[in-house]
């Protein structure tokens, strides 16, 4: 079975579940007036011979079977949300179990999905438990990837594929990297499509989001206001997202590592603002700097809308078969089945930001020193140091 076919399965359940517990809801209130006229017998009302007495003994035996229809129906409706959970492409990606079946409490700190259920008007949602800034993350991958996912079943977006956490050499790291470590970049979301490859960038931020054209610059400025009564300590609470301009290294990554294989423009940048109930406004023209901005939220900015309109922009590059064959390419040679290469990108980010500071860099990272022509002369004529020991300490572990 398909998510669709659940879901109208499921929509069948729920109205069989409503219809009778009006049922019930009729049975209460005609109890209540056989319990009434059933008083006026005074000192007698006990009696079963009593008309009012059958009548109440009648309302209650169908009270109690409806009640027992109604907690069937709605155990159904839950085993069938568990089970399109479970069927979902994303279980089948990630094999993420949600959180009330997993076997222990391995994972749970990446694991925002507590429970599957339906609503009244049969629709799936998914309980979740976002208490941290890595929680938040996941749940958006989620929706994005079920929102993609469902729209390619339904044939709201032509054929294609939805990849996911595809991880990339980054050819530029020796450039940058004293230490001549290896670097990827982590792509959260990949959908290959018969016209294009989309380099998604996910971010689920906490408030309002705002999209500008930065000035002077071919490139977006994305401006992020806080929820009131958030506590932000900062002088405004207003802070900027590096989202799209994190997500061109992606596309840099991927279409260097691709080169030959796919045409360098039909490779795109996308950024996906989670909608969270804070607001999305965009106020700039989308493709600037090649880059696309989208939310999860309805309207003109919505992801499927913004995809459609650059498929519509676009020729058709490969058939379904062809389509086929990149994909299973592309998931075999970068994404992680073990978690070894999350795990590697992970330590290897971490020995960057833990890497001793050029001298004269006034705390500035080494890319931003070497960006502004200091740093190139890293490591001569400085003395070693205990960060230096632990650093090559950690490359061998690593080797």
């Amino acid at each position: 079975m398909r998510t669709i076919d659940y879901d109208a399965a499921a929509v069948d359940i729920v109205s069989a579940r409503v219809e009778k517990e009006r049922r019930l809801n009729a049975l209460v209130q005609a109890r209540l007036e056989a319990e009434e006229k059933n008083a006026r017998w005074g000192v007698l009302r006990g009696l079963p011979i009593l008309p009012s007495r059958r009548r109440l003994k009648a309302i209650e035996g169908e009270r109690v079977a409806v009640l027992a229809e109604v907690q069937g129906l709605a155990n159904h409706a839950r085993e069938l949300a568990s089970a399109r959970y479970y069927m979902g492409e994303w279980y089948r990606t990630t094999g993420m179990h949600l959180r009330c079946d997993a076997p222990g409490r391995d994972g749970f700190d990446r694991n925002p999905l507590e429970a599957a259920y339906y609503d009244n008007e049969g629709v799936f949602h998914v309980k979740t438990r976002l208490k941290t800034k890595v929680l938040r993350g996941v749940f958006g991958e989620y929706a994005v990837f079920e929102r993609l996912a469902a729209a390619l079943e339904r044939g709201d977006l032509p054929f294609g594929r939805v990849l996911r956490a595809l991880y990339i050499p980054d050819f530029s790291s020796c450039e940058r990297d004293p230490y001549g470590m290896n670097f990827t970049e982590e792509i959260d979301m990949l959908l290959v499509t018969s016209r294009a490859l989309y380099v998604i960038e996910v971010k689920n931020l906490r408030g309002s989001i705002t999209v500008r054209r930065q000035k002077f610059l071919d490139r977006y400025e994305v401006e992020v206001a806080p929820p009131a009564g958030s506590g932000s300590t900062s002088h405004s609470g207003v802070h900027l997202d590096r989202g799209p301009s994190q997500n061109h290294r992606h596309v840099c990554a991927l279409r260097h590592a691709i080169r030959g294989l796919v045409p360098q423009e039909a490779i795109v940048n996308l950024v996906v603002y989670v909608g969270n109930g804070g607001g999305f406004i965009m106020d700039a023209p989308q493709g600037i700097g090649g880059a696309y901005i989208a939310t999860t939220d309805v309207g003109e900015q919505g992801v499927l809308d913004v995809i459609r309109a650059i498929e519509s922009s676009m020729p058709s590059r490969w058939s379904e078969e062809e389509l086929s064959d990149l994909a299973a390419f592309l998931d075999a040679a970068y994404s992680d089945v073990d978690g070894s290469k999350a795990e590697a990108h992970r330590r290897a980010r971490e020995m960057h930001a833990r890497a001793p500071r050029p001298s004269g860099s006034s705390g500035r990272s080494y890319r931003a020193s070497a960006k502004h022509g200091k740093g190139r002369g890293f490591g001569r004529g400085s003395s070693r140091c205990a960060r230096d020991d632990e650093l090559e300490r950690m490359i061998r572990a690593l080797r």
